[in-house]
This record gives C-alpha cells, structure tokens and sequence, in this order.
C-alpha cells in the first residue's frame, strides 16, 4: 500500500502560496520525505507527473523545488516503478498511485488553514492539476463499453 502525506511548516500561520512543507511517500514500511520544499508548488509538479504518465510519458523524474531530493516514476507492463537512489522504492499501479495522492491532498486541504487565504497563481495551478488528476482517475475507473469488452 502506498500513502502520500503532505505537511505545512507553521500550519498555526496563514497559508500562503510559497508556503514550506514537505511531501511524504511511504511504501507500508519506509516512508521518503521530500523534506523542505515550496510546498504548494512541489504538489503541483508531483500531480502533473503523475497526470503525465496516464497518457504517453513513460518516465517522470519528480524534482520537488528548492531540493536536492528526487524520485522517478517509471511505467513497467501494468505498473509504475517508484525509483529513489536507482533502487526500487516500490511499485503499484498508476489509479493505486493516483488515488493515495488525490486521498493524501485531499487530508491536507481539508484543513482550513492549509488553504492560502489570498490564493494566487500557483493555488490556481494546484486547483488545475487537481481537476486532472481527478479525471484521470475518473477515466481509469471509468466502465469499458459492454461492446468492446468482449474484444479485450
């Protein structure tokens, strides 16, 4: 099982969108920590790639700002290789991974204070990229046609 958990710095301070925080990637026993980053901007960049992958990239490298931290995410036959330091962090398919980041968001942002009072063009974005990632769990999650499943 993989989970994304995602900390504000200062979560008693008014979000703002160059917020610091980080972004934590736990496979069910090791958790990766982006460790402090512009948080709100990271996200956005970690959805994207995430997006990306469930049309034509085979391979994201997640570079999350102001980090020397990274990870790649690799399509491998039906699921996505989650690479840190070249050794395989752990792999689950593309709706598991889409779906712990969309439930992993949606904890952060429930919390009034994660949400910048005062958003601007990066909480524009992030609203953006979560629309995609939406629909790109709706779209994987969506029933094939009766018709061509007897082709499949």
């Amino acid at each position: 099982m993989i989970t994304f958990s995602i900390n504000r710095y200062n979560p008693n301070e008014p979000a703002e969108d160059l917020d610091q925080g980080e972004i934590v990637l736990c496979n069910g026993k090791t958790k990766l920590s982006t460790g402090s980053t512009m948080l709100y901007l990271s996200i956005t960049l970690l959805i994207d790639g995430v997006v990306s992958l469930g049309k034509t990239k085979r391979k994201y490298e997640f570079i999350p700002i102001d980090r020397s931290f990274s990870i790649s995410l690799l399509k491998h036959k039906k699921n996505i290789k989650i690479m840190y330091k070249k050794e395989i962090f752990t792999q689950a398919s593309l709706i598991e991974i889409a779906q712990a980041l969309d439930e992993g968001l949606h904890e952060f942002l429930s919390k009034a204070s994660n949400n910048p009072a005062q958003p601007g063009a990066i909480a524009l974005d992030l609203a953006d990229s979560k629309i995609a990632l939406k629909a790109l769990i709706d779209s994987i999650n969506k029933p094939k046609n009766k018709s061509t499943q007897n082709y499949l």
